[in-house]
């Protein structure tokens, strides 16, 4: 019923908690787990010839290219920075027994959630409700809200603040 699942993260708590209810229904539907991390605060104007991810890594307009496309870059280095905001939901699903696929692109969050479970065939989203960059009045937060709108498939969103 649900083969593929994807679990959006940006590495904040709301994702680490949505995680939980995604390992479960992995575990209940035998799902494969896709694991998402898209890289949006930085992406450059067209003229921008690097980027610098604050606090994480220098990326080439060519490495922001290949994101853009679905790829990975060649730097060892690089690559390993931009997979640590999927490697905890990743570790803690193997653990558990399930498959699971870590990805990283770069550019807005709810068009590549909604372009990556178009291309991956993906049955279910679960996310948080809030990540990293929320305000905490709103009631969603706005790629979840965008998300809704435009997934054709079954969205779970758990709330971020309740215990």
């Amino acid at each position: 019923m649900y083969d593929r699942i994807l679990i959006p993260t940006d590495g904040s708590m709301a994702a680490d908690k949505a995680s939980l209810h995604a390992f479960n229904l992995a575990e209940k539907f035998d799902s494969e787990l896709h694991v998402l991390y898209v890289v949006s605060r930085w992406i450059p104007p067209v003229f921008s010839n690097d980027v610098k991810i604050p606090g994480e890594v220098h990326l080439s307009q060519r490495t922001v290219e290949k994101l853009k496309s679905g790829e990975m870059p060649d730097d060892v280095e690089t690559k390993e920075k931009l997979m640590r905001p999927t490697e905890k939901i990743a570790d803690e699903g193997r653990e558990r027994g399930i498959k699971v696929v870590q990805s990283v692109r770069a550019g807005k969050p709810n068009k590549e959630i909604i372009d990556y479970i178009r291309k991956y065939d993906v049955d279910m989203i679960v996310m948080g409700s809030h990540g990293k960059g929320s305000l905490d009045h709103m009631i969603l937060g706005s790629t979840t809200d965008k998300v809704l709108k435009l997934a054709e498939i079954p969205v779970v969103v758990i709330d971020t603040y309740q215990s």
